[in-house]
């Protein structure tokens, strides 16, 4: 369980110093979970979230399971948005004379933040680059993708039906559903 104390361990670690972006770190315990795992944290100006421009400071928070955008206004209003990892599939990084911005894109959306850290954003952007080649790296067939390619029962066809379900509902990404086919084809 993440404690004040213990983020703000954190945080010295990295050299993170909060400017404009006080009321958002205090929230912290309350917005990273038990069973993950804090990397990182980046301060800048939020340009685009929900696929909409908002404008105002925020954190992009980092843990091992997700990107959590989180600004929340003097008023009180809070917005906040959380990509898995697994879903990221990229991240851009871009430095400018002062200031540096990061982007990070899923399949359908993508969340824009300006104004930031130079060196802080470049390790942000770098931790995320690394868990995506992780995870690209080290696939994991699921359980399902498994039960589809090993039953015996099923014919090729049944089999190639089950696992194209399996894509279209998100369960399976494309790399794993290429892969499954590629070897139920090589069987037939």
């Amino acid at each position: 369980m993440y404690t004040k104390e213990t983020i703000d361990v954190f945080l010295n670690e990295i050299g993170f110093k909060p400017n404009m972006t006080k009321a958002e770190v205090k929230q912290l315990p309350s917005l990273l979970s038990p069973n993950e795992k804090l990397l990182g944290v980046l301060e800048g100006n939020l340009k685009k979230i929900h696929n909409r421009d908002i404008g105002g400071y925020g954190l992009a928070i980092l843990t091992d399971k997700r990107v959590l955008f989180y600004r929340k206004s003097i008023i009180g209003t809070v917005t906040s948005e959380e990509i898995p990892v697994s879903k990221i599939s990229s991240v851009s990084f871009r430095k400018g004379v002062m200031f540096a911005s990061l982007a990070v894109i899923t399949s359908g959306n993508e969340a824009l933040m300006e104004d930031c850290n130079k060196e802080q954003a470049k390790r942000f952007s770098e931790k995320i680059q690394g868990i995506i080649s992780d995870l690209g790296a080290a696939p994991t067939v699921t359980a399902a993708a498994a039960t589809a390619v090993n039953t015996a029962a099923a014919n090729p066809m049944e089999q190639l039906e089950k696992l194209f379900d399996l894509k279209q509902k998100g369960i399976l990404t494309e790399d794993e559903y290429s892969r499954q086919k590629a070897k139920l084809l090589a069987l037939s």
